[in-house]
C-alpha cells in the first residue's frame, strides 16, 4: 500500500513539474491592467522596424483578428532566432507586458518565446497600403471610453506641433464636423511619412486612443497607416521609400565626390551615400533645432519624393533669409546616413532661394 501511494504521489508530483501549456490571448484584450505579466500571443507580422544599433531593439507589430501590439525583441536575442520573423510571418510570441512612450507593447526576454509558424514573407507591395475607410470615428467621439481601442480617423490638420526633441512627439490637431481631437506621432514615424502632412492637409489616420494629462489622443505608430488624402478623399501618399529605409549593404560612411551631380530626391538612395547631390524642390516643413547641439531639419520634396535636410546652427545662422514653409530652392548637400535612423539625409553645403517655374 505505502508502494503504491509513493508511487502516486511521485505521478503527481511529475505532472505538476511539467510546463503549463500558455494559453493564447486575443491582442485586442490586452490592456494596462495586465502590466508586467506574461501573455502569449498567435498572429501576423504587419510590420518590422529592424534595430539599426545594439542599443535600440528590433520593433515588430502584430495582428491578429481583434487589433494590434508592438513586440519589442533586442539584437542580441534577436539574433538567435532561426527563422527570425519577418513582415508576413505568421508567429507565436510569449512576453512581458510593458509600455512605452503611452503604448503598450510585448517585450520578449528569450529567444525560446519565438516561433515562426509560416513561410516566408511576400515582396512588400510597391505603394502604402490604404488605411480602410470604412468604420471611420468621428474625432468628436475620442474619449476616455475608447482608451486602448484601435480606431480610425479622419480630418483636416488645423494645428501641428512639431516634436521638438528626438524624445517629444509630433503632434496634429485633427478636425471634422463632429469636434477635434489630437495625433500623436513620434518622430520615428513621422521621418518615414512621404509626403509628411502639414497645415490645411486631410489625412486619415489608424492608431490606438490614449489619454495624456485628461485628454484624449490618436497614437499612430506606423507610417503605413497614416495617408494623407486629395479633394477626391483619394491617397496621394507613398510607402516609405528607399531614400528612408537603406539597405544593410549601403556604406555608412563614403568619401564626398568632389563633383557635384544633379538629382531628383528618387535617386538618392544607399550607392549615393558620399556624393555631393545638386537638388532643386520646395520646402514642405521645418522643425526647428530644439538645442544648440541639435540640428535644423527640412523636409524637401521636388514633387517625385521627399528627403531630410540637415543645417546646423552655425550654418542656419548665417543665412541670407531665415527659410519657410514653401520657399524654392536649389541646394547643394552631401548624401549621409545617419545611421541611429537608418535614414538617408542630405548635409547642405549651400542653398539658393529661386522662383518656381510657371
Amino acid at each position: 500500500m505505502r508502494a503504491h501511494r509513493s508511487l502516486i504521489c511521485f505521478s503527481l508530483m511529475a505532472l505538476m513539474a511539467l510546463p503549463a501549456l500558455a494559453a493564447t490571448t486575443d491582442i485586442g484584450t490586452l490592456s494596462s491592467a495586465i502590466m508586467d505579466q506574461n501573455v502569449t500571443i498567435t498572429g501576423t507580422v504587419a510590420n518590422l522596424q529592424p534595430s539599426t544599433y545594439d542599443r535600440q531593439p528590433n520593433r515588430l507589430t502584430v495582428a491578429d483578428s481583434t487589433g494590434s501590439v508592438m513586440v519589442v525583441i533586442w539584437p542580441d536575442v534577436f539574433s538567435l532566432l532561426s527563422p527570425a520573423p519577418a513582415t508576413g510571418s505568421q508567429v507565436t510570441i510569449t512576453g512581458q507586458v510593458s509600455e512605452y512612450r503611452g503604448e503598450l507593447q510585448v517585450r520578449v526576454s528569450e529567444a525560446s518565446q519565438v516561433e515562426v509558424l509560416g513561410a516566408e514573407a511576400p515582396a512588400l507591395p510597391a505603394a502604402a497600403p490604404e488605411v480602410p475607410a470604412g468604420d471611420i470615428t468621428p474625432l468628436g467621439q475620442i474619449t476616455e471610453a475608447l482608451q486602448d481601442q484601435t480606431v480610425t480617423v479622419e480630418g483636416l490638420v488645423v494645428n501641428l506641433r512639431p516634436s521638438g526633441n528626438p524624445r517629444a512627439p509630433n503632434t496634429l490637431t485633427l478636425e471634422d464636423d463632429s469636434g477635434s481631437a489630437p495625433l500623436v506621432v513620434w518622430p520615428e514615424v513621422f521621418d518615414l511619412l512621404n509626403p509628411r502632412p502639414g497645415m490645411g492637409n486631410r489625412i486619415r489616420a489608424q492608431g490606438s486612443v490614449s489619454v495624456y494629462r485628461g485628454t484624449a489622443q490618436v497614437r499612430c505608430r506606423d507610417a503605413q497607416q497614416l495617408v494623407i488624402l486629395s479633394e477626391d478623399g483619394e491617397s496621394i501618399s507613398q510607402a516609405p521609400s528607399a531614400v528612408n529605409v537603406v539597405q544593410a549593404a549601403a556604406p555608412a560612411v563614403a568619401a564626398a565626390m568632389t563633383e557635384p551631380v544633379e538629382m531628383a530626391v528618387s535617386d538618392i538612395d544607399g550607392s549615393t551615400v558620399g556624393q555631393t547631390a545638386l537638388l532643386e524642390g520646395t520646402i514642405a516643413s521645418i522643425r526647428e533645432a530644439w538645442s544648440e547641439t541639435a540640428p535644423n531639419i527640412i523636409t524637401f520634396t521636388d514633387g517625385t519624393s521627399t528627403i531630410p535636410l540637415v543645417m546646423w546652427s552655425d550654418d542656419w545662422n548665417a543665412l541670407p533669409q531665415t527659410p519657410q514653409q514653401g520657399d524654392h530652392l536649389r541646394v547643394r548637400g552631401t548624401v549621409t546616413l545617419y545611421e541611429q535612423r537608418n535614414e538617408i539625409q542630405i548635409r547642405v553645403e549651400s542653398m539658393e532661394w529661386i522662383e518656381p517655374e510657371e
